[in-house]
């Protein structure tokens, strides 16, 4: 019959149509792997047969024998089948090689042989223990696509990724500045502004610093900056953001005499004895004797740019006294150091440099607590102009009627001491000296007066003293002084104060002694150059207050023509912490 024909023993026939084989059941009948004979399809690789996807033959089947007597891969004279001639589809992807009874796929790169090896299927590179691409990866047939994420793109290994450079590739919008950022880019804003839902708005300095340009200026805001609007006297330093002063007295023609700047303002300054009119810029002379100068014993002149004192007749002007003196009590004084005479023939001693007067005839350099001497411990008014000590005895400031008075002073003796006085027509004949003589008549009453009641207090106090000594202690007078040291310095030997006489006749004189007092055992007297030094005698180690007193012997009725008195002492020492 037509399509078939005999077997080569003549015993069977053939089916020889030439019809679509298919591979799988899912391709009938749409695509074929070629068209061939039953017995060649259904021998090797086909399932189906013909057009209408015939199925082959179960293998080991005896229909399967009959079509398929020979083994799988041979038709049915025994003949090899060539898969790779009759199905060139077979290996899509690859190269299909014909094999004894089968055949075999070479697959191209990017794809690898099935299970069976009869077909070429494609590697997914993206999902191997060492995917190709260092961010993304996308698979394709046979091959795969790196890709990246945005704001990035591919370098030149078509694998790694590199940033996009959003500024630098005009790539933005930004209104100001542009920052790249890796995979984006942010806006900047200039100095000044601020950003705002991705807009750049000025800042209003003055607004969110309101006291930016004071207390010298007020602050005008500017897009993108502010400035200051100084004050008179006030100008913009270098940048602009803030008022200095204005140095007015950089410019010499303001001021001739002299210039003192102030903040946002000057002043002219005048030499001395003139001052700045009110009303002008302009020096005029100052009448310093409105302000008594002079003091009142004395007429003040005034000159232009300065002033002059004057004096009556037979006084001369002390400007340290601030008073008019004679000149003649110091002729023939006992003074050892200095002299200053007062009226027309009273005198006063002075003291060393460093130390102060005290009692009548001596001087005292006491110690302060830095260990420096205080020529003034007792409250006096220089050593150059000795004075009641402002501390008494009983630790009362002393009044004023203590301080010898020497305007006019016709016989005046030192620290109120007797006063032996001329008659009082003496004293008026002495011509403008008797006012001031006549002014203190009073106070020397009221001292004579104390000095009196001081004797009879004495005189009961020592019934069995020779009357000699009654009449000689009157005179003594004590002084007291109060030191503070710090326990640190409170050694044995550590000096406290020192005394000297302020007379000739009782230079070298070394009767100062310790008398009584709580602690008189604590202190000695040590001689030195002119005088004696008050020491610790032992060392003292708890703070406290510690008391002793100080004299010396009584004036014999000779020293006593100089009203010098016997020196009394009482020092209270504070040692502190």
């Amino acid at each position: 019959h037509g399509g078939f024909q005999s077997s080569r023993d003549g015993k069977q026939c053939h089916d020889t149509r030439q019809e679509m084989c298919y591979t799988t059941f899912s391709s009938c009948p749409r695509t074929g792997a070629g068209e061939m004979s039953r017995d060649q399809c259904c021998c090797s690789i086909g399932v189906a047969w013909g057009p209408h996807c015939e199925a082959c033959p179960l293998r080991n089947s005896n229909e399967y024998r009959q079509l398929c007597p020979f083994e799988p891969g041979s038709d049915g004279d025994g003949k090899d089948i060539n898969e790779c001639s009759l199905m060139p589809d077979l290996c899509k992807d690859g190269i299909c090689i014909n094999t004894q009874g089968s055949y075999r796929c070479r697959c191209n790169v990017g794809y690898k042989p099935d299970t069976f090896g009869k077909q070429c299927v494609d590697i997914n590179e993206c999902e191997q223990s060492f995917p190709p691409c260092k961010s993304k990866c996308i698979n394709t047939d046979g091959s795969f696509i790196c890709g990246c994420e945005p704001g990035y793109i591919l370098a030149e290994d078509k694998r790694s990724c590199k940033d996009i450079d959003e500024c630098a590739t005009d790539r933005h919008n930004c209104q100001h500045s542009c920052v790249n950022t890796p995979g984006s880019f942010s806006c900047g804003c200039k100095s000044g502004y601020k950003s705002h839902e991705n807009q750049c708005i000025d800042i209003n300095e003055c607004q969110e610093q309101p006291h930016l340009c004071a207390p010298s200026g007020t602050c005008t805001n500017m897009l993108g900056t502010y400035r200051c609007n100084c004050l008179r006297g006030f100008i913009t330093d270098a940048s602009g953001k803030s008022c200095k002063d204005t140095n007015e007295c950089a410019n010499t023609a303001k001021c001739p005499h002299g210039c003192e700047n102030y903040e946002g303002s000057y002043r002219c300054t005048c030499p001395k004895g003139f001052k700045q009119d009110p009303y002008w810029n302009q020096c005029v002379d100052e009448n310093e004797c409105l302000s008594r100068p002079c003091g009142s014993a004395s007429s003040c002149i005034n000159t232009v740019g300065s002033f002059s004192c004057s004096c009556p007749p037979g006084y001369r002007y002390d400007e340290i006294m601030v008073n008019c003196i004679g000149g003649e009590g110091c002729q023939n004084s006992p003074c050892l150091y200095e002299c200053t005479p007062t009226g027309s023939s009273g005198f006063l001693c002075g003291c060393p440099e460093g130390f102060q007067r005290i009692g009548q005839g001596h001087c005292l350099s006491a110690r302060d607590s830095s260990g420096q001497s205080v020529p003034n411990a007792l409250g006096g008014l220089g050593s150059s102009i000795p004075v009641y000590p402002l501390v008494d005895a009983e630790g009362e400031a002393s009044s004023d009627d203590k301080i010898i008075s020497t305007e006019g002073c016709y016989s005046c003796n030192l620290n109120s001491g007797p006063q032996h006085r001329r008659a009082r027509d003496a004293a008026r004949d002495n011509g403008p000296a008797a006012a001031a003589a006549n002014a203190t008549s009073v106070r020397v009453t009221r001292r004579i007066r104390r000095a009196t009641q001081r004797k009879r207090t004495g005189e009961e106090s020592k019934k069995h003293t020779s009357s000699e000594h009654k009449r000689r202690h009157e005179h003594s007078h004590w002084n007291l002084v109060k030191l503070t040291i710090p326990v640190s310095e409170a050694q044995q030997g550590q000096h406290v104060l020192e005394i000297r006489p302020a007379y000739k006749h009782l230079r070298d004189d070394r009767n100062y002694h310790v008398l009584h007092g709580v602690d008189r055992d604590r202190f000695q007297v040590v001689s030195s150059d002119g005088g004696v030094t008050l020491q610790l005698a032992e060392t003292i180690e708890q703070p406290g207050v510690y008391k002793v007193n100080i004299g010396s012997r009584t004036p014999t009725e000779e020293e006593s023509q100089h009203h010098n008195r016997a020196f009394r002492l009482r020092v209270q020492l504070a040692i502190v912490e």
